[in-house]
């Protein structure tokens, strides 16, 4: 048997069978009442006006600078409103899609390219090949694929979103690698011209 799971039996620490049946029926955790949300597209505004409000969205946007990926952003956005009663278990998997558009537009607004998962980094198998393709060929195809579906509108963003997403200023995240801008204060020539 496996260690772990003989040190989680003997410890008890998993829940005991039934006890969902036996809480409080007057004072039921919000995710066992009924949702708020049964519409796939008021969950949808819901979540958007949420994440473009204006201390949300600049905390976002520093999780996306620094390398977070998006769609653990996306997880927890919905597993938090499921687990706080905003939708059931069946609209959350429904809004995975649109939620995860929705966060990489504001990306694309902020100028950032996204870490999409933890594993997210580059292999290097440009150079292997697969029934006669190599992937460079491959990825310069899918490549070609994105550039002309970025030409189309996003599936999940109506032309209201839009319209929002378009009214709120770009933040500029200032790299580490990028130079450093020194304060103009001015210089000893215009201050004797304006004499």
């Amino acid at each position: 048997m496996n260690e772990d799971i003989l040190n989680i039996n003997l410890q008890r620490k998993f829940p005991i069978p039934g006890t969902s049946l036996t809480t409080d029926p007057d004072n039921p955790f919000p995710h066992d009442r009924p949702p708020e949300f049964t519409n796939l597209h008021k969950a949808l505004n819901y979540i958007f006006e949420n994440i473009i409000e204006e201390e949300n969205y600049s905390q976002f946007i520093k999780l996306m600078a620094d390398g977070f990926p998006l769609m653990e952003v996306a997880q927890t956005m919905l597993f938090s409103g499921f687990y706080e009663g905003k939708w059931n278990f069946s609209l959350m998997q429904l809004l995975i899609e649109p939620t995860a558009y929705i966060l990489l537009a504001l990306c694309e607004r902020a100028d950032i390219d996204p870490t999409f998962f933890r594993d997210d980094i580059e292999d290097d198998l440009d150079e292997e090949e697969v029934f006669g393709t190599s992937f460079a060929e491959v990825k310069g195809r899918q490549i070609q694929k994105d550039l002309e579906q970025t030409k189309k509108g996003l599936p999940s963003i109506d032309k209201e979103m839009q319209a929002k997403l378009d009214a709120i200023p770009q933040e500029q995240i200032e790299s580490l690698l990028s130079g450093q801008t020194e304060e103009e204060s001015g210089s000893l020539l215009a201050n004797q011209q304006g004499e």
